[in-house]
């Protein structure tokens, strides 16, 4: 979907390190999965 796709890019641009990303990431999925995308 466009929303998970601009929010894994903005991630990757906001997190400096790898374990930043990743934790961002999971994040990201949850919050996905969640609201029922």
């Amino acid at each position: 979907s466009h929303w998970l796709r601009s929010s894994l890019i903005r991630a990757v641009r906001y997190c400096t390190t790898i374990e930043d990303f990743n934790q961002e990431r999971i994040y990201l999925e949850m919050t996905y999965l969640a609201n029922g995308y």
